[in-house]
């Protein structure tokens, strides 16, 4: 209660007898401003000391083990501790890394030397601590603390095919991964569905533990592999005899075209058949028959699903007591044959068994142009299209041989049943030779550069750009471009025309200086174009 004489930071003070005192210390700034702290002191008496007898350091547990623990504590002045004089508390340490661990308690005890948990369920790295404390008579404590490391197992995950992504816990990764987990614990994992690999979609099929897409495993005690296949789609694809008709009508239909792009489903499709489209699956034929015995419109759906349960639908319209349509190309014939800037008159009419002749709005046509690189390989261009009417005219399109025109007609009837037919018509071409001089230089005509001489085949009437390089080499001398024998510029349009016709390049020796005598050019000039006025027979002026 006295206020001592000390005023350094430091003091030191002999307690004489036994007791309990309280020790205080003010610390006070210039301003007056104070603050102060105390200390229990108590001479004549030394704190317990704790013992965790049981469960020992290397114990090691699982979720769900039952961990028993005993202890006791003694203390100099009271000798052994009652029961009473014990507290303990089971701590969870969750380590985000090796040194970042932050405690959750689990369980208090209070007034027991012994006891029982059940180890509790906890994601991996983490590991429990069991402290127990002694508290003597007057108050002083003594804390040891046990650490006790868990059971762990390694877990693979993979998927099939390999490199897709899967969820485990808060963790997700591409596979195939490990994550470590504490025997017994419960993990969530998860197989993201779709999914794309090597650019290709894939879909979730099943689990190798048999779980459900997201579902929960316990960690076993020994290390394994848990395995989420996935698939492509299938193709569904019906075949079927004719699907209009006088009615009754009976259809074969052919399941037997539907793909999976999974080697393993190859050969292991089923099929699912709905003849009506009413909800209630009819065949599950790779190939059945039905008969539609009243007239009408039907909707007949296919279901395909592969080894994985991945399933795909389509359908077909079935008409009983209805029949397509026929269109008739009238005009052009196939016999036509065409120029560039050539007008084409077409004309075409359709019947229908129910309807009779249709009208024109039945109709609808189609101009394409089909450009062949090679043989058989030709890719479409749409050039035009007419709906609603019987009869037209185009004028032939500007392209590069080899290419021919398609012209299509379509007819629909009132139920929407549809025919089409394709007429080809193909160009009238010419032989145009190309060589220079003097010969076996390179020339470029269209989209082709070669050595003179050679031919192109093109059409009659079509635009070609022809171009001659200003500077080339041959038997070792260079020569510089002069004069094309059409008179146009080094690289020009030509208009096809209907006769065959050779085109040359004139070349000469590239400009240069002579080594002896006066100096004198000794190259062939660029020539301009020559301007030539073309008079047609019948003008004025014309001879």
């Amino acid at each position: 209660g006295g206020r001592g004489a000390g005023a350094s930071a430091t003091a030191s003070h002999t307690y004489g007898t036994a007791g309990v005192f309280t020790a205080k210390v003010r610390v006070a700034d210039p301003h007056g401003a104070a603050d102060e702290k105390t200390v229990q002191i108590q001479p004549g008496n030394t704190a317990p000391t704790a013992f965790v007898d049981t469960p020992s350091a290397s114990l090691t547990w699982a979720v769900g083990d039952t961990v028993s623990f005993t202890g006791h504590a003694t203390d100099p002045q009271q000798g052994a501790l009652a029961a009473t004089a014990l507290s303990w508390q089971l701590r969870m340490q969750h380590c985000e890394t090796v040194s970042d661990c932050h405690a959750h308690v689990v369980q208090n005890w209070t007034g027991v030397a012994s006891g029982s948990f059940s180890a509790p369920d906890h994601g991996y790295p983490s590991y429990l601590d069991l402290a127990l404390t002694a508290t003597d008579a007057q108050g002083l404590t003594n804390t040891v603390v046990r650490r006790l490391d868990p059971k762990t197992v390694a877990l693979t995950f993979q998927t099939s095919p390999s490199g897709l992504s899967l969820s485990v816990g808060s963790f997700t990764g591409t596979t195939p991964f490990t994550r470590t987990a504490i025997q017994g614990a419960t993990t969530t994992v998860s197989a993201p569905s779709p999914q794309t690999h090597d650019g290709n979609p894939y879909l979730f099929g099943k689990w190798s533990d048999t779980g459900a897409q997201t579902h929960v495993i316990t960690a076993p005690a020994t290390a394994k592999t848990y395995t989420a296949t996935y698939g492509q789609l299938p193709t569904a694809v019906i075949g079927s005899t004719s699907t209009t008709g006088p009615a009754p009508l009976a259809v074969t239909f052919d399941a037997t075209g539907s793909t999976d792009p999974d080697p393993a489903d190859q050969g292991n499709l089923a099929y699912q058949w709905d003849f009506t489209n009413d909800g209630t699956w009819d065949s599950t034929a790779s190939r059945p028959a039905h008969t539609y015995a009243s007239p009408g419109a039907f909707t007949a759906k296919l279901r395909v699903t592969d080894t994985l349960g991945l399933a795909n639908e389509t359908t077909v319209q079935v008409q009983p007591g209805n029949t397509a349509p026929t269109a008739f190309l009238d005009t052009p014939s196939a016999s036509l044959t065409w120029a560039v800037g050539n007008t084409i008159a077409f004309s075409g009419h359709a019947t229908d068994p129910q309807q009779g002749t249709l009208a024109a709005s039945a109709l609808s046509w189609k101009l394409r142009l089909q450009h062949c690189v090679s043989g058989p390989d030709c890719h479409s261009h749409i050039v035009q299209t007419w709906t609603g009417v019987a009869s037209g005219s185009f004028s032939a399109p500007d392209h590069e041989y080899p290419s021919y025109l398609e012209l299509e007609l379509t007819a629909t009837d009132q139920q929407g049943l549809t025919h089409t037919v394709v007429r080809r018509l193909d160009p009238q071409t010419v032989l145009l030779t190309f060589d220079t001089v003097p010969t076996g230089m390179v020339l470029t005509v269209g989209s082709f550069t070669g050595a003179t001489p050679f031919v192109r085949e093109v059409i009659q009437g079509s635009s070609v750009t022809v171009n001659a390089p200003t500077l080339q080499t041959i038997g070792g001398a260079q020569h510089q471009f002069g004069t094309w024998s059409d008179g146009g510029a080094q690289s020009h349009v030509i208009i096809a025309p209907s006769a065959a016709q050779t085109y040359a390049a004139t070349y000469g020796p590239a400009c240069g200086v002579s080594s002896w005598g006066p100096k004198r050019r000794t190259c062939m000039p660029i020539r301009p174009p020559v301007n030539r006025r073309v008079s047609l027979w019948g003008e004025p002026g014309s001879r």
